[in-house]
């Protein structure tokens, strides 16, 4: 797969201002950027965190649910129209089945190997079986399905409805409705959640109340029941009540809500909107939250299901699915900030380079340079961050300088190593004398020696024979033949297996 970044080429006398500097340093900030196999703990550090794999990007439509049906294989329920998509893990997802109604609400995997797709409005439930997609069955529910809970084959639905539906098997039981404050939203097992008054029942007693709407409910091993709040368009809350009936706050809120609520082996998972973030935290009171897994902004995780311990998600706005790898590490993190738009001087001037970003404000090997968003206007950037395990970082200086003339600019291509092979082709703009044309290439690992690469002059194509290069990630810098001073520009990292 290839990989690319301009990188920005300036001579020394085009300095004109002194450097300006960015510092982030807390969780707030942190929170806002994207984390690739880096997590974010509560504290506002960042750390080595959990392999994450992306399934795919490919979807459409709004993604609501996912369900694991076998390993390898995950269905993914979208809406507006309502749709089953089969996803498999780095292949085109393949649209299986649509519905007449646009909104799935709930997609289970029955003991009988059936999927049982919840519809609304007017919808209800229709079954359907893997490899025999032309051949559903569906049960027709009245009102508006809100919430459902599988258990065994057994299906629990509530919303806006005058009675309560239990569907076991192919037989419906109308129940009398709970006694509830307006339609219920949310349910699990015999817990129900309501949908504006922020009480949570249990069978008919109210045994939990906040505020807002409860939109999601679970129990961890141990019997604890924790209920998510979305209090209002921006804020929401998760709470505990513990088997003895104890209630205390788990986490909160003021600029996220809540879509998706599951836990898993003593820890609880949730994720939110609209920053596009999954939060991990211990199954305790005022225990904090680690954000293990956090796309771009505007995005929402509607689904989390497990598959064993890989978690999958499933992001609503990009139509993307990722699993998140519970048991494995990554051995190298990526952190990236949010694209911001910087300080412009009094003059319009037409770039900027930065010239460290570390821990400390010194450089540090950790880390990358930015990729500029419109570097002919030098508006705005980004700036990232190579998160080594065993380390922590809590803090990135980001510093830059404006300069008043057009740099020369270079497109750095690369492609994976094949055959022992990296190539890297390289174009400088704007024509440039040779002379000033000469630069110094080498192979950068996280660890261990530079390995030096043969400079070239003119349009560069360089092939650099890989094979006694130990495995691991690697960075091309690029270096003034002349002064041979600080690169001038790194590529993106990548991996020789």
């Amino acid at each position: 797969m290839a990989l690319r970044l301009i990188i920005l080429f300036l001579a020394p006398a085009l300095w004109a201002a002194t450097p300006k500097t960015h510092v982030w340093s807390n969780f707030k900030e942190f929170s806002k950027g994207e984390l690739q196999g880096v997590s974010l703990t509560s504290s506002g550090k960042l750390q080595s965190g959990y392999l994450v794999k992306t399934w795919t990007r490919d979807l459409p439509n709004l993604v609501s649910h996912t369900v694991v049906y076998k390993p390898g294989v995950v269905y993914v329920a979208t809406s507006n129209p309502g749709q089953i998509w089969e996803v498999k893990q780095a292949q085109k997802p393949r649209l299986v089945f649509e519905l007449r109604q646009p909104i799935i609400t709930g997609l289970f995997k029955m003991p009988n190997e059936e999927l049982a797709i919840i519809s609304t409005p007017k919808g209800g439930i229709t079954y359907v079986r893997p490899g025999i997609w032309t051949r559903p069955r569906s049960v027709p529910i009245p009102g508006m399905i809100l919430g459902a809970f599988q258990s065994e084959g057994d299906l629990t639905l509530v919303g806006d409805m005058t009675q309560k539906y239990e569907v076991f098997g192919k037989t419906i039981t109308k129940k009398p409705f709970i006694k509830a404050m307006g339609p219920l939203r949310s349910v699990y097992k015999d817990f129900y959640g309501s949908s504006n008054s922020g009480i949570v029942y249990h069978k008919s007693k109210p045994v939990l109340s906040a505020s807002g709407e409860v939109v999601a409910l679970t129990q961890d091993d141990a019997g604890n029941l924790y209920a998510a709040f979305n209090i209002s368009k921006n804020s929401s809350q998760i709470w505990k009540r513990s088997k003895d009936n104890k209630t205390c706050l788990v986490w909160e809120s003021k600029s996220e809500i809540i879509y998706s609520l599951q836990a898993h082996r003593k820890k609880i998972y949730w994720g939110t909107g609209p920053n596009g973030h999954v939060f991990q935290s211990a199954s305790k009171c005022h225990a904090g939250a680690n954000i293990i897994l956090s796309l771009p902004k505007h995005e929402r995780m509607m689904s989390l299901d497990f598959d064993g311990n890989q978690l999958l998600v499933a992001a609503a706005q990009s139509g993307a699915v990722y699993s998140v790898d519970l048991d494995q590490k990554t051995s190298v993190s990526f952190f990236k900030t949010p694209v911001f738009k910087m300080p412009a001087p009094s003059k319009i001037l037409k770039t900027s380079q930065p010239l460290w970003l570390g821990n400390t404000p010194e450089r540090d090997e950790n880390w990358w340079v930015f990729d500029s968003d419109k570097p002919q206007e030098a508006q705005y950037a980004q700036a990232g961050a190579v998160v080594l395990p065993g380390k922590s970082l809590d803090r990135i200086y980001f510093s830059y300088q404006f300069v008043e003339k057009d740099p020369r600019v270079a497109s750095v291509l690369i492609k994976q190593p094949k055959k022992n092979l990296l190539t890297v082709n390289i174009e400088m703009e704007p024509k440039v004398s040779s002379a000033e044309q000469a630069y110094q290439f080498e192979l950068q690992p996280l660890e261990g020696e530079n390995i030096v690469l043969k400079p070239y002059e003119k349009v560069l194509s360089i092939s650099h024979d890989t094979s006694k290069v130990v495995k691991g990630h690697y960075r091309v810098a690029i270096k003034s033949d002349k002064d041979k001073k600080e690169p001038a520009g790194y590529s993106d990292w990548f991996e020789i297996k």
